[in-house]
Order: structure tokens, then sequence, then C-alpha cells
């Protein structure tokens, strides 16, 4: 046995301690390294969730705008009834306005005015303090965008500009995201039109009383509204995009069969209507125009003043003139063979308007404020151009063809107004959804006192563009109930109706006889526009432009820790 001398043992002493001081240093390392990485995986969590909560925060208040620029303002300005209530607001009191309209109940929190250091603002603050790993809040301020106008008649036009400034608050370390959008918008006031709606019905049932019940086949983009009542079938049941009303204070529920009126929204999860904007109850009834409406219409296609009377004149096709210039539309004693649109080389619009044996090919030219009538063989150009109204004392028996990018025009006949062919605008969208957004091409189709028709002729898988109404009637399909099924109605517009008419017969989802429907709302409408001429209601509406856009500044302001 060899024993270790007192210099080795010292050596290997020493050389012990310093291997635990290595191992001691490197661990020290290994373990501040690991909680410093802890940290920062702590810190980078609740970044993430700060920029979540905040850009969360954001979107909640820009949903709350457009809910109380759109639906809340429309439902307020539906109570004026003198034009001095908003003439008040001109021209700088456009902040007020939002104030005192962009709310639904006593309860609701209202924008609050501020001098502010550079402009006068109003402001709405929204927060979440318990917003699931955190908290958020949000400012929405409004700016004046210019001034309140009141650009000719009942119509009001308030800008503004708008700022959201979001806070996400993290549950982990406290720290903060913030988020500014900004934009700008217009609300419009004006009187209300019926061309506004995707559906408006006087009695929500067929014309022989039958319920008519929306069931996961009935998919509405656009206001609906009737005098009566909806009812819903099944779960889930039809889907509505828009502001949907109605006066009775109850719906009907399909029930399993055994149909019941709740005030509510749904019954249970039996039948479960997709409301994406909100269900009223309980409004008060918009008349459906009257004869009166129908005779002032008259007036307009023949030139007439509204105190003068309406001359007994033979049948025939009219274009009422002042000398050799027009001041009318175009007027038609008695029926209307067919009425057929169509677009000349040039893109002006052609009108060929049948009387019987008499036809009147009818080409209207902007550039040069003229139009040209070819009767049989005698052609004369007037000055001018006819109002765009189309007024048939009749029945329209055939109705085609093509709106000119150009025209704006209402065809209005006293009784029947069939269709028995394609009726397009000259100028649409396909894409992403069938639309007319940004043209000027629009079409309103209107039957005083019977029905809008689509004829036994009509082609299968036709396409109608227009709004129509029939406040004395349905918008419906002949024989729809007989032979076989003939495709789809694909109809950009909206249907204003006193009953829901039918366009076919359905075993189960398969089509049996008629039409399926493809009724695509026309966006243009709830931007205040609408066919020329076409009827009013007496209430004011608000419209709008911009508002639901995404926001034209959008970004992160950055962390704070």
């Amino acid at each position: 046995m060899v024993k270790a001398r007192k210099g080795e043992r010292g050596s290997v002493l020493i050389l012990s301690f310093m291997t635990f001081a290595l191992l001691f240093t490197v661990g020290q390392a290994f373990f501040t390294r690991t909680v410093n990485e802890a940290k920062l995986s702590e810190v980078s969590l609740s970044q993430t969730q700060a920029f979540y909560l905040s850009d969360g925060a954001k979107n909640v208040a820009l949903a709350e705008l457009r809910e109380r620029a759109t639906s809340n303002i429309d439902q307020q300005v539906k109570n004026i009834i003198d034009v001095a209530t908003l003439q008040a607001y001109l021209p700088s009191q456009s902040l007020e306005f939002m104030r005192d309209f962009s709310y639904t109940g006593a309860s609701d929190p209202r924008f609050a005015l501020t001098a502010g250091t550079i402009s006068p603002s109003a402001i709405l603050d929204i927060s979440r303090p318990d917003a699931g790993g955190g908290s958020y809040s949000a400012r929405i301020e409004l700016f004046p965008n210019g001034d309140a106008t009141n650009p000719g008649g009942g119509v009001f036009v308030f800008p503004y500009r708008y700022q959201i400034s979001a806070t996400g608050t993290s549950a982990l370390r406290g720290l903060q995201q913030f988020v500014q959008a900004q934009g700008v918008f217009t609300v419009t006031i004006q009187r209300d039109n019926f061309a506004r709606y995707a559906l408006f019905t006087n009695t929500h049932t067929s014309p022989s009383g039958s319920i008519v019940w929306f069931t996961n086949q009935t998919t509405f983009r656009g206001p609906v509204y009737s005098n009566d009542r909806f009812s819903f079938a099944n779960n889930p049941s039809g889907t509505f995009t828009d502001s949907v009303g109605q006066v009775q204070q109850t719906a009907r529920f399909y029930n399993n069969g055994n149909s019941i009126l709740l005030d509510a929204n749904a019954n249970g999860t039996k039948d479960v209507p997709n409301f994406q904007s909100s269900f009223t109850r309980g409004q008060a009834a918009i008349p459906l125009p009257s004869t009166t409406d129908k005779v002032s219409q008259q007036k307009i296609a023949l030139g007439l003043n509204s105190g003068d009377t309406i001359p007994a004149m033979a049948n025939g096709i009219y274009l009422p003139l002042n000398g050799s210039s027009l001041k009318g539309g175009i007027y038609v004693q008695g029926d209307a063979t067919s009425v057929s649109l169509g677009v000349d080389v040039s893109g002006h619009q052609k009108y060929s308007v049948t009387q019987g044996a008499v036809t009147k090919e009818i080409v209207v030219n902007p550039s040069t404020n003229t139009t040209t009538v070819v009767s049989g063989k005698s052609t004369t150009t007037y000055s001018g151009m006819p109002k765009n109204l189309l007024f048939v004392e009749g029945t329209v028996q055939a109705l085609s063809g093509t709106v000119s990018n150009e025209t704006q025009l209402t065809i209005a006949s006293k009784s029947d107004l069939m269709i028995n062919s394609h009726v397009r605008y000259q100028n649409y969208a396909t894409t992403p959804t069938l639309n007319a957004l940004g043209q000027k091409n629009m079409l309103g189709l209107l039957s005083w006192e019977g029905n809008v028709r689509i004829a036994t002729s009509a082609p299968n898988d036709l396409q109608v563009h227009g709004t129509v109404m029939a406040p004395s009637g349905v918008f419906t399909v002949d024989d729809y109930n007989k032979g076989t099924a003939r495709g789809t109605v694909t109809f950009l517009g909206g249907a204003i109706t006193k009953n829901y008419g039918a366009f076919g017969t359905f075993s189960g989802s398969s089509a049996v006889s008629g039409y399926g429907r493809n009724f695509v709302y026309d966006g243009r409408m709830q931007e205040g526009q609408s066919p020329p001429f076409f009827p009013t209601i007496t209430s004011y509406a608000a419209f709008n432009n911009g508002v639901l856009n995404a926001p034209t500044w959008d970004k992160v302001k950055g962390n704070v820790p």
C-alpha cells in the first residue's frame, strides 16, 4: 500500500475545491438562465395576451360604433315628424345629433360632448375589467368631418371622423398593449323609402291566408319588416343579416307542429332563427302607399302639375309634349302588349312599347339631350328626355330586357305586371356575390292594383334585377304548383307586397314545380338610393356610407411594461 504524501494530499484538496467551484458556477449560470428564460417567456405571453385584448377591444368598439350609427339612429329618427327637428342641428351640431339619436333606451349610455384641446368631440368609453386573462378598455371619439348639410328636400347629411383608442392589460405582469383605428363615415337622414327593404309584407301570409314559415332555406340580407308577424320553424330557422321588425308583439314558432306565439327571439332550442342584427317587435305599422300615390305617378308621367285633372284619353302610347319638347315620362293608356328594354350601340336606353298592332321604338340620348321616337315609317326627334317613369294605365302583359347603365327607371302599371323573360342591369357584378354596387342602372317594378307575376312563358333559371312592389297583391309565379321544376329565380333587389307570394313547391329539399328563390338584396338601397318616383314612407330613416368599411388607418402603438 502506497500512502499519499502530505503535499499530494493538499493538491487533491485544492483540486476538489476548484471542481466544486466550477460546478457551482456552471449550475448557478444554468439556474439564472432558466429563470431569465422563464421570465422572458412570461413577458412574451403577457405581451401576446395584451395584444389580443387590445385588438379585441378595438373590434368591440367598432361594432358598438356601427350599431349606434346604423340601427340605433334608424330607430330613433322614425319618431321625427317635424323637419325642423333636423334643421336645428345644421350646420355645426353634428356631435349633438349623434348624442341625441345614437342610442336605444334610457339605460343606454350616450356619447358625451367635450370641447377638446384641438376640436370638439363626442366620446364613448367601453371597458371590461374581467376579459378572461386580463382586462380591456376602449374610447370611441367622434369629430365633425365638415358641416352638416341639407342638400335638398328632406335630406340631411352628417359627416364624421372617428378615432378608436384601445388598451389591453394582461393578467400576467400587467403589461399593456395600445391599438388605434381611424376612419370616416356619413349618416344621411331622409324620408324613408320602401325600396330600402329586402322584404316587406303587409300581411305575412299567402293570399289565401296560409302561414308562411321561415326555415333554414330562408336567408335575407337587408332589412325585413312586416305589418303583421313572422313565423319561424326549426333549429336552425332562417338567417337574417340585417334588422328584422314586425308590428305584432309576438312571433309565431312552429314548436314541432303545435305552433305557439311568443314575445321572444326563439322558442327554446326548438325554433331558433339566426338574427345577426336585431329582431324588434311591437313596432308601429307602416302604411302601404294608397291610390293617391298612384295618381301622383300618373300626373308625373303625363307632365301634369299636382293640382291638374287627368284628362280622358284614348288608348295609345304617349310621350307628353310642351311644344316640341318632352315634359313627362312615357304613358300608356290601356294595356301594354309588351315592354322591351334594350341598349343601342352607343349605350343609350331603348324602349320598345307595343299596344296591339302599334309599336313605338324610343331611344334616349343624354349626350344630346334628345329622344328619338320611331312609329311605323315615322321618325321624330324631340328635345329633352322623358322622366324616368313609364306608367301603364292597364296591364303590362310582357316585360323583358336590359336597363342601360345610363338609366334609372320605374315601370308602374295599374293592374298586373308580367315578366316573361330576363330583366337585367347592363352593368352588375357576380363576385364576391351578385351586386350592382357603384353602378347607376336601377329599376323599380310596381303594380298598383294587381300582382307582379312571372309568366309561364319565362325561361328556366330566370334573372330579375330591380325592386318589386305590389301594395295590393304579391310577387309570384304563374302556375307555380303545376308542371315540373323550372330552376331558380335569381333576384337582385327587394320585394314589397301586401302578401307573401308563392314561387314553387318542394318535397323535402327537392323542387317539384315552379322556381326556387335566390333573392339577393341590392345594397345600394341602404345608402339612401331608390328607383325614381318610388313610393316613400312618411317617417324618416337613417342611411350610412362608410361606417361598415374597414378603418382607413389601424396600427399598434406599442407596449408598456
